[in-house]
């Protein structure tokens, strides 16, 4: 049965329920608390975008180079870069300081992350 729905932003649209009266009922009224669809991908948008803006601004802060692609493989790989970044450091930031010499680091300076900080965190003999 279709229904025309007041959403919370003041749109308007229809929607097909199927199921018994009261569960379409229920349903009616819930989505009439929501934002309409429209409202909701534009709200996804600008979400997006302020979040490609800050990834942005922290890739040119830590030099890092600049990406290729459309506007939107940009923005999408931007986040992805940072969200990777930020894990990264706050992986770093729980580490406990570090006792190994400049030469632990000179002499694997070739071995993963992962395998550096086995390095730097196991005992020094």
């Amino acid at each position: 049965m279709k229904y025309e729905i007041e959403y919370a932003c003041g749109h308007t649209g229809t929607v097909q329920l199927f199921g018994k009266t009261a569960d379409r009922e229920r349903k009616v009224k819930w989505l009439e608390t929501q934002i309409c669809p429209a409202c909701e991908h534009a709200e996804i948008e600008k979400r997006r975008a302020e979040e490609a803006t800050v990834a942005k601004e922290k890739a040119e802060e830590f030099g890092l180079p600049e990406l290729e692609g459309t506007p939107k493989q940009v923005s999408w790989a931007l986040t992805i870069r940072d969200k990777i970044l930020n894990r990264e450091l706050d992986t770093v930031n729980v580490l406990p300081p570090i006792e190994a010499g400049a030469s632990c680091f000179n002499e694997n300076s070739a071995t993963d992350s992962k395998e550096l900080r086995r390095l730097t965190l196991s005992p020094q003999a």
